[in-house]
């Protein structure tokens, strides 16, 4: 497996002026369980490291080798800085980052300098031809960092919809939601679909995944998985791998319920960004998206949130295709009666398009019904069968928010 990451210039000043690096031969590593590492004494093996160009907080270009060095015969992920003529990896000012730096954590934001509406873009031909995104399946277990749990917060009340009692149904089987259940139950009203374009080597095509209404400082915005969004391993370059054309659609299926909206721009952790040049597994514990949407239009609102986990009975809410998933046009929801795990971890059968759906059950204190508490985003090959992840990180969503609401400072990047 291919591990890249890239340094983190705005938070730290690292690398930035000379002598604020240490050389590898002075303890390169950073502290904790790195800082054992003499960094000078691994292969740093260039078919595993990738060169790309950032912006330092200077404003001036910088270059890194990003990628794996071989130490004691593990692959730890480590970057380097070098010149803009200087090949990897040569470098001697070297960093290995830990499995949970919290410089990766913090929000980026990408605007989509020219969004498309549905008129212009996703024309009837187009969502009909639309492929699902696949749900990743995991070949490793990217849950192996420790962190801090989180205190669980309220970040959004739900409003405008009622309590789903979800029935005497089989836990973890999804149930397509039909015609006459949807009209009786303004609950499912904010889960909606997502189509995009996604680039796929030098071209493109039309994908979907599953997304949710919930309302920040009044205004609405989409919550969903950040793989929805973003081509991963495609570019070194942020604006290349994120997705254009996004467009939402509400209530998709149930006719003269739709509603629709375009994104202008997107929320991810900065920890999803870095993984995705690289393909690196472990950014799955940062796979969230928040889009901004053009105007708040006449959307359905709102599910609440919590950075908690639900207390179940829940449910998770999607539009999944493959597999026995034959009602494209129609959502299907899965009843959630526990935790199978502390990592997000519950039975459910959802397939490819169902990412991005939310998870949705009582607030942590066991009170008011309709809060997301996770999203579909992976499966794990060594989970149990019909199981399904939500990221681990979840808690980051509050300062997606922040950023959203502009109450922290989060860097911004247009989309072209």
């Amino acid at each position: 497996m291919r591990i890249h990451y890239l340094v983190i210039f705005l938070i730290y000043g690292i690398f930035l002026g000379e002598g604020q690096a240490m050389s590898p031969r002075q303890g390169g590593a950073t502290g904790g369980a790195a800082a054992a590492t003499d960094i000078s004494k691994c292969d740093l093996n260039p078919s595993q490291q990738t060169k790309v160009k950032v912006k330092g907080k200077d404003g001036k270009d910088h270059f890194v080798c990003t990628g794996q060095a071989v130490c004691g015969g593990k692959s730890i992920p480590v970057s380097c800085k070098v010149s803009e003529r200087e090949l990897c990896p040569i470098a001697t000012k070297c960093i290995r980052f830990l499995d949970d730096d919290p410089s990766l954590n913090l929000p980026l934001k990408f605007i989509i300098e020219r969004p498309q509406s549905s008129l212009k873009y996703w024309t009837v031909e187009k969502i009909k031809n639309a492929s699902p995104m696949p749900l990743p399946l995991l070949k490793g277990n990217p849950l192996r960092a420790s962190f801090v749990n989180k205190l669980k917060k309220i970040l959004v009340e739900p409003s405008n919809i009622n309590e789903f009692k979800g029935g005497d149904f089989e836990s973890g089987k999804g149930i397509l939601i039909s015609s006459t259940t949807f009209k009786e139950n303004s609950f499912f009203n904010p889960t909606g679909k997502l189509f995009s374009t996604s680039r796929i080597g030098r071209g493109s095509r039309d994908t979907f995944c599953s997304a949710s209404v919930t309302n920040v400082g009044g205004k609405i915005v989409l919550i969903t998985a950040a793989h929805c969004v973003v081509t991963r391993g495609m570019s070194g370059n942020w604006d290349e791998i994120i997705n254009k054309n996004i467009h939402f659609v509400q209530n998709y299926g149930y006719s003269g319920s739709e509603k629709e909206a375009v994104a202008k721009s997107i929320i991810i952790p900065q920890g999803f960004m870095l993984g995705s040049l690289g393909e690196n597994e472990d950014s799955f514990r940062y796979d969230i998206a928040l889009i901004e949407i053009e105007s708040n239009s006449d959307l359905n609102c709102c599910y609440g949130l919590s950075t908690g986990h639900l207390t179940p009975p829940g449910i998770s809410l999607g539009y999944p295709i493959e597999g026995r998933f034959g009602q494209a046009r129609f959502m299907f929801f899965v009843k959630i009666d526990r935790m199978l795990s502390e990592e997000n971890l519950i039975k459910n059968d959802f397939a490819g398009g169902g990412s991005g759906g939310p998870w949705i059950g009582h607030s942590p204190s066991g009170g008011q019904y309709g809060y997301i508490s996770g999203i579909n985003s992976y499966k794990g090959i060594y989970d149990p069968p019909n199981t399904l992840r939500s990221p681990l990180f979840w808690y980051l969503i509050e300062d997606m928010i922040k950023c959203s609401k502009k109450e922290i400072h989060c860097d911004e990047f247009i989309v072209k």
